[in-house]
């Protein structure tokens, strides 16, 4: 499953002993409501930060921003 795979990559990152951040990309997604992207987030677990690339809406950024429980780079 998707979230397998997402949990095992968050673990490879956390392995490194050198100081580091572990940041999540989040791409433009076509008819996002608060329900995907609160998915999405909840699917970030154990990442420090959150990165928005390339979105182009504010409304679509708003709505993450409503309900992050990590920082977003955007």
């Amino acid at each position: 499953s998707h979230q397998a795979i997402w949990r095992a990559a968050v673990g490879l990152a956390r392995e490194d002993d050198r100081p580091h951040f572990v940041v999540a990309d989040i791409g433009p997604i076509a008819n996002l409501t608060g329900d995907i992207a609160a998915t999405m987030l909840r699917a970030c677990v154990g990442v420090d930060a959150v990165l928005l690339e390339t979105w182009s809406s504010l409304d679509d950024l708003e709505t993450f921003a409503r309900i992050a429980s990590v920082p977003l780079l955007v």
